[in-house]
């Protein structure tokens, strides 16, 4: 058994919409996404990938994981299916996960904490309201759907193991956290795993 937690910080000092929107398409609990095809297969107890532009943060995450290797096998098969899918509601399910949760239904404390945490993290409300118009501007665009599936694969390749994006995750400064007892040394049995992190990631258990 072991958990897995991938990252990667967005770099510069703004996310990129399209990007933005990409890499929402295998989130959440939709029957194509990552978190649906891990639960069918048994592969972890739970799981998600996602952004979160507040933080400029990618991420992958699962944990109670049986076998590391076939789940990274397995978050791979799916990731490269992104640009076969068809589905005419995958538009507006990735727009519907680009915002964030409304914080109106919130207490005033926990609202005045989340915007406080916002300032903290140098997101303003101006900053946080045009992301937002950002988003609903793209969505008038005839191409956004077929644009961000066939960008999905490389929105989320900086969390992805896979040799094949190696060079993208040095320059995007991704970080790997494997915990678990001999979670790498169940990994590392392939060595296209092995590879494709370039140097032994972090391990904890």
């Amino acid at each position: 058994m072991g958990n897995l937690i991938q990252t990667e910080l967005f770099l510069g000092e703004h996310v990129i919409v399209l990007h933005l929107l990409s890499s929402k398409i295998v989130s959440g609990t939709g029957p194509h996404t990552l978190f649906m095809k891990t639960i069918e297969s048994g592969l972890a107890y739970t799981n998600s990938v996602g952004s979160d532009p507040r933080l400029k943060l990618l991420y992958y995450y699962a944990d109670h994981v049986p076998d590391i290797a076939a789940l990274v096998e397995l978050a791979n098969s799916v990731a490269t299916g992104i640009p076969q899918l068809e589905d005419a509601s995958l538009l507006d399910y990735t727009l519907q996960k680009a915002f964030p949760f409304q914080r109106s239904m919130s207490s005033f404390t926990d609202r005045g904490k989340s915007i406080a945490q916002d300032l903290y993290d140098g997101n303003n409300p101006q900053r946080v309201r045009r992301l937002s118009e950002e988003v609903l501007q793209l969505r008038s665009d005839p191409a956004l759907e077929s644009e961000i599936i066939q960008s999905g694969l490389s929105s989320i390749a900086p969390v992805l193991l896979n040799p094949e994006f190696r060079e993208v995750q040095r320059t995007e400064r991704s970080i790997f956290f494997f915990a678990g007892r001999d979670s790498w040394q169940t990994l590392k049995s392939g060595s296209q795993f092995r590879s494709s992190c370039g140097s032994t990631p972090a391990t904890f258990g």
